[in-house]
Order: C-alpha cells, then sequence, then structure tokens
C-alpha cells in the first residue's frame, strides 16, 4: 500500500506499520537505513530576508541541504539534530545489535522517524495475544516539536498499535533542539529503563479489561459518545459519524481476533485501536494519512485517548 504524502521510508519488515514503504530485507546498518530512507541530507539555518533585501533579524529559515525546501522558521536558539546524529544516539541508546525496522520522513522532511525492534522482550504478550515493542526515535525540523524517543506496542495478529496511557508508567522521553543530544543520553536511558515497568504495568492492565464485563449497550454508547451525531450538523457530518459508529460496532461484533475479547472492555478498546490503526480515514485531506501516522507514533489517537477515557469511566 503506498502513501504519496510519505515523502519516503524504508522498512526491514513488510508488517511493521501496516505494510506502509518499501520492503528490504535483512537489518541495516545506521548508515545505510539513512540512505535507504532518503535522509542523507541535512537541516540548514539560513538568513532571511524581506522582498527589498533587507535581513530579518534573529530568525532563520531551516531548510534541507538537498532541495532547499523550507522545513520552518526558528530562533537564533535552535539548533537542529541532523540525521545523522538522530541515528547515532538512537545506536548508543540502544547498544550493538539494534534492529531498525522502519525510517523515513513525512510532509518533505519536516518529520523524520527511525523504528527500532527491541530484541530483548520477543515473547511479551498481552491478554494471551503475542505483542511486539519498539522503541520510536521521532525527529521534527519545523522548529515546532521537539526529539522524542518512545515505547510503542504493536499486537502481532493484526498489526494493531497499542500505546495505552499509564498514570503510573511512563513510556517517552523527549528533549528541545538546544545542543548537542549525546550529552542527553543518560538521562533518555534514565527514562527508558523504567519500559519495563510500562509493559509490566500494560500487561497487568490487559488482564483486568479482559476480566471487566461490559453491558450489551456499551458499545452503541460508546460509539454515541466517540462519533456524536448533533441537530446542527450538516447531512455530509450526519452519514460520517453514523458510518463511524457503524464501524466501530461492526470490528467489535465480527472481526475475528477481537471477537474472542466480546462482552469485555478490553474486546471495546481492541475495536477502537483497531479502527484508528487501520479504518481510512472519512476526511481524506491531503495529509490525513501523514497525521494518522504522526499521531499513533506520538502515543494514540485523539479518538483512542477519548474511548480509553470512556472504558475507564464507565466499564
Amino acid at each position: 500500500m503506498a502513501i504519496t504524502n510519505v515523502t519516503s521510508m524504508f522498512s526491514a519488515d513488510s508488517a511493521v506499520y501496516h505494510g506502509i514503504g518499501n520492503v528490504v530485507k535483512g537489518a541495516q546498518t545506521s548508515a545505510e537505513a539513512i540512505k535507504l530512507a532518503g535522509l542523507d541530507w541535512t537541516a540548514d539555518k539560513r538568513v532571511i530576508y524581506t522582498g527589498d533585501g533587507i535581513q530579518i533579524p534573529d530568525y532563520y529559515a531551516i531548510t534541507r541541504s538537498d532541495n532547499n525546501a523550507v522545513l520552518g522558521i526558528a530562533t537564533e536558539k535552535y539548533k537542529p539534530i541532523q540525521n545523522s546524529e538522530a541515528f547515532a544516539f538512537t545506536n548508543a541508546l540502544l547498544g550493538n545489535g539494534v534492529t531498525y525496522e522502519t525510517a523515513g520522513s513525512l510532509k518533505g522532511g519536516k518529520r523524520v522517524w527511525m523504528l527500532a525492534k527491541m530484541t530483548d522482550r520477543q515473547d511479551y504478550k498481552l491478554a494471551g495475544d503475542e505483542c511486539v515493542p519498539y522503541l520510536l526515535f521521532s525527529n521534527s525540523f519545523d522548529a515546532k516539536g521537539a526529539v522524542r524517543v518512545c515505547l510503542t506496542v504493536t499486537r502481532v495478529v493484526c498489526e494493531n498499535t497499542l500505546n495505552y496511557a499509564l498514570k503510573n508508567a511512563k513510556r517517552s522521553w523527549s528533549v528541545r533542539h538546544m545542543g548537542n543530544i549525546q550529552m542527553n543520553l543518560e538521562e533518555a536511558r534514565e527514562t527508558l529503563n523504567l519500559t519495563s515497568r510500562y509493559l509490566a504495568n500494560m500487561e497487568e492492565q490487559a488482564d483486568t479489561m479482559t476480566q471487566t464485563v461490559i453491558s450489551p449497550k456499551f458499545m452503541e454508547e460508546m460509539a454515541n459518545y466517540l462519533f456524536p451525531i448533533k441537530g446542527d450538523m450538516t447531512d455530509l457530518m450526519k452519514n460520517r459519524a453514523e458510518d463511524a459508529q457503524g464501524t466501530l460496532r461492526t470490528l467489535y461484533n465480527t472481526k475475528g481476533d477481537i471477537k474472542k475479547f466480546k462482552g469485555t472492555a478490553w474486546g471495546a478498546y481492541l475495536a477502537i485501536t483497531d479502527m484508528a490503526s487501520h479504518v481510512a480515514p472519512t476526511r481524506k485531506g491531503a495529509f490525513a494519512k501523514e497525521n494518522r501516522m504522526v499521531s499513533l507514533f506520538d502515543g494514540g489517537t485523539d479518538i483512542v485517548t477519548k474511548a480509553q477515557e470512556f472504558i475507564t469511566a464507565n466499564a
């Protein structure tokens, strides 16, 4: 499946993140990954001038070295963390033998990411289903976002992304573009050493939710809450909401890997995460699919967060 707005990408496993990108067999070194993903360029700061040639003080354009595209506008303090630095940081963070599963860029290079498999947790399971933890490094060159490293979990049976928000276990670390990223290596290590706590807490939460019985009307109520139909909506908006409600209920009632959890809070959660991971957006804007990818990488879509809150409050 091709996504036209994904600027560049390589994948070592066609199953990772729903087959998006070009498949590359075997593990890649960081240098190979950068080249294969089309990330062998730098982000440069350039002075900005008005139309009549007057330099604008204290502001710079962030541009790509390969095509001169403008990625963002930044102040003097902004020091871009280059793609080569990002891979070097991830290498140092994960140690020897790191396997990059996916790397690429979005929106013309404004957002760059790399995904590495956490090979020390091959037997990780949630509610009996095999899952794979990945470490995601995400970087942005629009001068708005930060460098971010986070844990993300994929359910193997359907490539469904499960990033449950836990109050008592962190799953991410971030730093602004203000200097040498290697200086923050130990801080990142200390945070990410807690990933085992996150995984253990998520396992416990999943087990609890599989034992939490929901009423026959629960999914209808959740669908109405997530995709409300209001009197002031246009017919198109109402149709979209009705379609979304129907899709959610259908996934919950008929999808084979979810049906075994039917009648439980875990089944309700899997239905909405499956919908967020796989179902095409109703609004097919230029960056709709890109935005969904970014939201998944950042820890879950707004709709999944709302669903989690609904399940916690009502199940």
